[in-house]
C-alpha cells in the first residue's frame, strides 16, 4: 500500500484523540463529538458532496435546506460514533437491546450495516452473552486495524478478516463450533453479489451470508443500534423467516428493512459510501 502525505497527520490525530479520551468526562462526547464532526464537514468538500449527492438521491423529494442540514448532521454523528469507541464500557449499560434472545439459536448468521454505531452494538450482544464471529474488513490504516481488533476482543467479538485466504475456512469453522457469525451487508463492497433495490435504485448487495443460511439451514437475524438521544441508545434483534424465501428475496427483504430504518434515522448511516458505484448490466438485474 502507497503512503499517503496526509496518512501521518491521521495516525497523530488518532493518536491524540485516544490520549484526551482517558481523561475526558464522559459528559463532554457528544459535544466534543460534534465539533469534530463539524470540523471534518467544514474540510472535508469532497466528502460533503459526496453525503449530500447520496441523500438527494435517497430523497429527491427534500428541500435544499433539509439536504444541508441532514449533511451536517451526518458529519456530526461520526464524529460521535468515533469518540463512543473509546468509552464502549461506560456505553453499554446505556443500550436498550430488544429481540435478544433471537441470538440464542446457534449457529446463526446475524445480518447489520453501518448503521448508529454498528462497534456498539457488537460489543453490548458480547457483553450479554453473545459472543460474535465477525467479518470486517481490513482497514487503510494498520493502526486502526488494530484498535479495531483489540476493541471487539474486548467485547467477545472475534474479528475475521476478508483480505486473509484462510477466511472462508475461518468461517465454516466458526460455523461447525456453533457461534454466531455476523456480516455487514449494506456497501458495495468487492465480493460476490447480486443487484436488490435500495431507495428505489439497483444496488449491488452482497450475498454470501444469506448464501450460507440458506445452504446450511441455520437462522438468519437481522439487528441494528441506533442512537436515541445523549447517551440513550436501542438495539433490535429479528429473526428472518427464510423457509419460503430464496436468495434474492431473502435480501429484498434486508434491504427493505436498512431502507425502512434508514429513513427513520437518516442522519445515522453512513452516507459517505458510493452504495450505488456498481452499475448492473442488463442481465444482472430482475425487478
Amino acid at each position: 500500500m502507497k503512503l499517503k502525505l496526509h496518512y501521518p497527520i491521521i495516525i497523530f490525530l488518532f493518536y491524540l484523540i485516544n490520549f484526551l479520551m482517558k481523561f475526558l468526562p464522559l459528559k463532554i462526547l457528544p459535544l466534543f463529538g460534534s465539533f469534530l464532526g463539524k470540523i471534518a464537514f467544514l474540510i472535508l468538500k469532497s466528502k460533503r458532496n459526496l453525503i449530500y449527492q447520496n441523500l438527494k438521491t435517497a430523497f429527491p423529494n427534500w428541500k435544499e435546506e433539509k439536504l444541508k442540514k441532514c449533511t451536517l448532521e451526518n458529519f456530526k454523528h461520526y464524529g460521535i460514533t468515533f469518540l463512543e469507541l473509546f468509552k464502549t464500557k461506560k456505553l453499554l449499560n446505556k443500550i436498550e437491546i430488544e429481540g435478544i434472545e433471537n441470538l440464542n439459536e446457534k449457529p446463526s448468521i446475524f445480518i447489520t450495516g453501518h448503521i448508529g454505531n454498528w462497534e456498539l452494538l457488537a460489543q453490548a450482544l458480547g457483553n450479554n452473552g453473545i459472543p460474535l464471529f465477525a467479518l470486517a474488513k481490513k482497514s487503510y490504516l494498520n493502526v486502526f486495524t488494530n484498535f479495531l481488533i483489540n476493541l471487539r476482543k474486548k467485547g467477545n467479538v472475534e474479528t475475521i478478516l476478508r483480505s486473509e485466504k484462510e477466511s472462508p475456512k475461518l468461517l465454516l469453522k466458526s460455523i461447525k463450533e456453533g457461534n454466531v457469525l455476523g456480516f455487514l451487508i449494506d456497501q458495495d463492497t468487492k465480493v460476490d453479489g447480486i443487484f436488490i433495490d435500495f431507495f428505489g435504485i439497483p444496488a449491488y448487495t452482497p450475498k454470501g451470508p444469506i448464501e450460507i443460511a440458506l445452504k446450511k439451514k441455520i437462522p438468519l437475524n437481522f439487528g441494528y443500534l441506533i442512537r436515541k438521544g445523549y447517551f440513550k441508545y436501542y438495539s433490535k434483534i429479528e429473526r428472518i423467516d427464510t423457509s419460503s424465501f430464496n436468495l434474492e428475496e431473502t435480501l429484498k427483504i434486508i434491504n427493505k428493512k436498512f431502507e425502512n430504518i434508514i429513513r427513520e434515522h437518516p442522519t445515522q448511516w453512513v452516507w459517505v459510501h458510493k452504495r450505488w458505484k456498481t452499475k448492473p448490466n442488463k442481465n444482472d438485474f430482475k425487478r
